[in-house]
């Protein structure tokens, strides 16, 4: 049901154990392509009660999901129990009935609890370390999860069964978007391109989605086609886009191309090799593997399945715009405006304290409550010169002050009142690179504009009145709130009461609009804060819709991320249960960004949530892997814990020295692009470790070096490489 999760080179499974299956295949022509051949491999079947989902980690090693043990089984490629971990149960790690697994880049394992409403994730040797979703059919809650995928960039969408959509996910669990779907799907696959495939038994249909354009197309369906995909179970896709489904009916396997023509199937009923009772999820490899959770004949078959001439698709290397969680930062509540001065820090404004708070070490306060200077009465909005002045909008006192990074007053301009030059409850300020200070004069419904000595220029906009009841005028405002400036001088307005951010030159003259009011993607409900990045891109933070939405300079939206904490149940081991979920926000009140990071705070929240964008979207880097295993020291007088750490170095050694003869590098210039994927204990008292440098430093010293490429065969399970 995944997307050959095992794409490596050097590791294959012995061909003394494969049986070409007869009586139970029937291999279908496609055309010009020509004959393919099913053969038997092998079978994992210990402690297995009801296996209903496989999938492979980079190692070889094999994850079974059962569903009546709720747990997970560890198999190595030869078929050894290697461990189990879960158990039946509510808490955080345990599981009800799961239905789906699925292995990250990363080798994190991600599971579907079905009857729990949430995905749990484990490290590969099972410690729990989060889950996210709760039960409902709000954005990011599930009801019935039934698949899991994830994809080479380590996005993890979720087939929402009884929500009848599928979900996607940051792999930190961090909700992103939905698309529904007209059935309930029973599990989902993804294509090396990036294409999400979703079974939908009761349809009968195969959906084909692209999240990146939003495309959706429907899998053709003959008239065979249409009857198994009716009794359909599972999906998985192969690395030439052509689809596997079990099928309940008749307890067998069909493989169809992208148009759906079956191009094979196999099995039949039964407990032997090739026949099947209730076959359930699958996976692939890159080597032509199929693995199928033959559920009620307690067991995990494996078939080699050769003969298609049509080339692997193209694996996308790089994903579309993304975000990843970075950390939390311990603030305070009531947060209204956040800033980033480049060499002091981040500064935090609290309307509740009236003060400013610089995160440091240690933390520094300006100002309290009042009207003398320096001190402030519900300030809302907080920015900075290119020289590093402070710059406040004193709400409640209707002015602006002006105070040096140390938070020493330089003086202040501004009073009550509807003239020039006079406030009504400023709530956004910006600085431009010219150094013209802009004021969000916000219940005067316009912005007025100052030199840096807070000398009145000029002002633009006026109270809007609605064209229809939908569309209020361009250029005039409904208490204009945040503002922010691109590097092109031009001016964001967020138009908080008309839902909107509307978009002007450095003088005043209206450019655009971007958004609406509304749950879609690009409208937005009682947005709360704006703010641009180094590379001009758009940030809002849309507090009635719980999310931040980000749009490029043209003013497309690129990415949207987010959801409310009451559709969340905490489970992040990232502190006490207090300290927020990543891209859960209750009530988001202010955002900010520098270098890459973007900064969120939630009103609700003493944390603030930093995240990392990638505009350009994720790489995804190709790397040659090594496994290599080492005793203790049998004569050692050490303890058990510094015996298994000189041989976990020993076996670190030995990769080493064997990358020096692959790459021609130096030991220590592999130590900077080495990275250590996974160190575990065997049965044997060994300890493994696995290891990998990019692909690129073997490949290249192999093209460097055509005369060493023969001198040495690779050794079986022990090298592969993750393309």
């Amino acid at each position: 049901m995944k997307i050959s999760p095992l794409p490596f080179s050097g590791f294959y499974l012995p061909s003394t154990f494969s049986v070409l299956l007869l009586a139970s295949v029937f291999a279908y022509p496609s055309q010009s392509l020509g004959f393919e051949k099913v053969e038997y491999v092998r079978e994992f079947r210990t402690g297995l009660q009801e296996p209903v989902d496989v999938d492979l980690a980079v190692n070889g090693d094999v994850y079974v999901l059962d569903k009546e043990a709720s747990k997970v089984f560890v198999f190595d490629a030869s078929g050894k129990p290697k461990l189990d971990f879960g158990r039946p149960g509510s808490g955080p790690g345990q599981l009800d009935e799961p239905e789906s697994i699925a292995i990250s880049p990363k080798g994190q394992v991600f599971v579907a609890d079905t009857e729990n409403d949430r995905i749990q994730a484990y490290d590969a040797s099972g410690k729990f370390l989060f889950h996210f979703g709760s039960s409902g059919d709000q954005p990011g809650q599930l009801n019935d999860p039934s698949g899991l995928a994830i994809d080479q960039f380590g996005m993890i969408y979720v087939a929402d069964r009884k929500n009848q959509r599928i979900q996607a996910f940051s792999h930190h669990g961090i909700f992103l978007e939905a698309f529904n779907l007209e059935g309930a799907p029973s599990d989902i696959a993804i294509d090396p391109e990036g294409n999400v495939f979703a079974l939908i038994p009761g349809k009968p249909a195969i959906v084909k989605i692209n999240f990146q354009t939003h495309k959706r197309d429907l899998v053709h369906q003959t008239g065979q086609s249409a009857d198994f995909l009716s009794s359909g179970n599972g999906i998985a896709v192969d690395m030439r886009g052509d689809l596997y489904i079990t099928e309940r009916s008749d307890d067998s396997i069909k493989k169809i191309d992208s148009k759906g023509d079956l191009l094979v199937a196999f099995g039949s009923e039964g407990e032997g090799r090739g026949q099947f009772d209730d076959p359930g999820g699958m996976t692939t490899d890159r080597q032509g593997h199929i693995y199928i959770a033959d559920s009620d004949n307690h067991r995990v078959q494996v078939f080699h399945v050769t003969g298609s001439q049509k080339p692997a698709m193209t694996v996308h290397t790089q994903s579309p715009p993304a975000i990843e969680f970075d950390s939390l930062l311990k603030a305070e509540k009531a947060i209204t405006d956040l800033f980033y001065v480049p060499a002091k820090g981040l500064y935090v404004l609290s309307q509740e304290q009236d003060h400013i708070l610089r995160i440091s070490s240690p933390n520094q306060v300006y100002g309290r409550k009042g009207r003398k200077p320096g001190e402030f009465d519900d300030p809302m909005a907080l920015t900075a010169s290119p020289d590093g002045v402070l710059a406040i909008a004193d709400t409640g006192n209707d002015r602006v002050q002006l105070l040096d990074p140390e938070g020493a007053v330089l003086y202040q301009f501004g009073k009550s009142g509807e003239k020039t030059g006079q406030f009504d409850e400023p709530a956004g300020i910006a600085i431009s690179k010219k150094n013209l200070i802009y004021v969000a004069d916000t219940e005067n419904h316009r912005i007025q504009i100052f030199n840096k000595d807070g000398i009145f220029l000029t002002s633009f906009g006026q109270e809007s009145e609605k064209i229809t009841p939908q569309t209020p005028e361009k250029g005039k405002f409904n208490t204009p709130k945040s503002l922010a400036i691109n590097l092109q001088h031009q001016v964001y307005v967020l138009d908080a009461n008309n839902h909107r951010v509307q978009m002007f030159e450095e003088e005043g003259q209206f450019i655009k609009v971007i958004g609406s009011k509304g749950r879609e993607p690009g409208q937005f409900l009682e947005p709360i804060d704006i703010t641009v990045d180094e590379q001009d891109n758009l940030y809002v933070a849309d507090r009635g819709n719980h999310r931040i939405q980000v749009f490029n300079p043209q003013g497309q939206l690129i990415l949207m991320f987010g959801t409310s904490a009451d559709n969340q149940i905490f489970g992040f081991s990232f502190g006490t249960p207090q300290e927020p979920q990543p891209g859960i926000f209750s009530k988001v009140s202010a955002i900010t960004t520098f270098q890459g990071k973007l900064y969120v705070a939630d009103s609700l929240s003493d944390h603030i949530q930093i995240f990392q964008f990638y505009p350009t979207g994720l790489v995804k880097e190709e790397r040659f892997f090594i496994i290599k295993s080492a005793f203790p020291p049998h004569d050692s007088s050490e303890d058990a814990t510094e015996s298994q750490r000189m041989a976990q170095e020993s076996a670190l050694q030995q990769a080493l020295e064997e990358l020096v003869v692959k790459t021609g590098l130096t030991k220590d210039q592999l130590k900077n692009a080495l990275r250590i994927e996974r160190t575990e204990s065997l049965a044997t008292g060994a300890i493994q470790v696995t290891v990998s440098v990019p692909k690129q430093l073997v490949s290249g010293a192999v093209m460097n070096n055509p005369s060493d490429t023969k001198k040495e065969e690779p050794k079986k399970s022990e090298e592969f490489i993750l393309q």
